[in-house]
């Protein structure tokens, strides 16, 4: 399919889907007007709609999967876009008509609203991947998971009433997994992180004749917290300690020399074993605080990338070559299928 044609015929559904074995069951009847999908890497449970709608949903249990099929001559792609829980908290009725708007929540809100009934304490060796997909099962989810030797290496616990997405996430940090994520059928995705900054970039876009984003870009870099010293602190029933470590290089622009004024910050880390070992450690902690947040976002019709994918816009007319990692998109169910991604890179000097 080629996505930049304006020549391609956009249009969407739903099913209903059974929870017990997230299957299709039907088709609704429903009829929307100006309904937006997100997808947002920054969010715990990455994904949601609003769907504007002026027909009457049915009642019942039961779960909505969004579809859309583009054609393009004798070209016709179908793709499912998410599987979400419908709540619609207000109605407006005239007669036979019923309008509002349907929150669609994504199937992660099933580890946010279960909460452990009592402290649940996972033993030295336990294997963390296994313990995650076992507890996203628990809440009725599906899961597609790395493999991963990672196990506990001492005991880890949490109080009741913990929920379940706090420990799953835990579990996949401590192995070196993404948090959570969700596929566009309702699965549970638990994914080894690697930093997309080091692959080339999957997709790349450039304003020649077949431009596929529109000429209104935003280009964002806030420089101006970035610190250059910081207070380190270690306190327990055996000792007090404190570092101060400074950026005193004149060449890195963010440097007290080069800002002619201190901006500080402070870190805190329960157990070390002594001041020299605390300085090294504020020594890393700082540098790894210098750095800016450079984003920009940019509009397209849809596009096959994702959270987490790497792209790459070469605007020439504007002087900007940018090659950022996709962190949020929302996509509009209109023809053309428009779409707002924002992509961000850290940046130092």
């Amino acid at each position: 399919m080629d996505w930049h044609s304006s020549n391609r015929q956009d249009e969407f559904y739903f099913t209903s889907v059974d929870p017990e074995t997230m299957r299709d069951t039907g088709f609704l009847d429903m009829l929307m007007d100006g309904a937006t999908v997100e997808r947002n890497a920054l969010t715990a449970t990455k994904t949601a709609a609003t769907v504007p709608f002026y027909s009457q949903l049915p009642e019942g249990n039961y779960w909505m999967r969004l579809y859309s099929r583009s054609t393009l001559g004798d070209d016709v792609a179908t793709l499912c876009l998410g599987t979400f829980m419908p709540s619609v908290p207000a109605r407006t009725v005239e007669y036979a008509m019923s309008t509002g708007s349907a929150n669609l929540y994504s199937l992660l809100h099933l580890l946010e609203e279960q909460l452990l009934p009592y402290p649940l304490s996972l033993a030295a060796g336990t294997q963390s991947i296994a313990k995650a997909v076992e507890l996203a099962q628990e809440c009725g989810l599906a899961t597609h998971a790395d493999s991963s030797a990672s196990v506990l290496q001492s005991t880890a616990t949490f109080d009741a009433g913990t929920s379940y997405m706090e420990v799953v996430n835990w579990l996949l940090d401590y192995a070196g997994f993404r948090s959570v994520d969700i596929d566009p059928q309702g699965a549970a995705l638990m994914r080894r992180y690697y930093d997309p900054a080091l692959d080339q970039p999957a997709y790349t876009l450039t304003d020649d004749g077949a431009a596929a984003f529109a000429p209104q870009v935003t280009h964002e870099m806030d420089e101006f917290a970035v610190p250059n010293r910081l207070v380190a602190l270690c306190s327990n029933q055996e000792q007090t300690l404190t570092a101060v470590v400074d950026n005193d290089d004149p060449a890195n622009r963010y440097s007290i020399p080069s800002r002619g004024r201190v901006i500080a910050t402070a870190a805190e880390i329960e157990q070390i074993d002594s001041q020299e070992a605390l300085e090294a450690w504020a020594a890393s902690q700082l540098y790894s605080k210098t750095s800016a947040v450079e984003s920009v976002t940019i509009t397209t019709p849809y596009q096959p990338w994702d959270i987490n994918d790497a792209v790459r816009i070469e605007y020439k007319a504007a002087g900007l070559d940018f090659t950022g990692t996709v962190v949020s998109k929302s996509m509009a169910l209109t023809p053309g299928m428009p779409t707002s991604t924002r992509l961000r890179r850290f940046v130092r000097f």
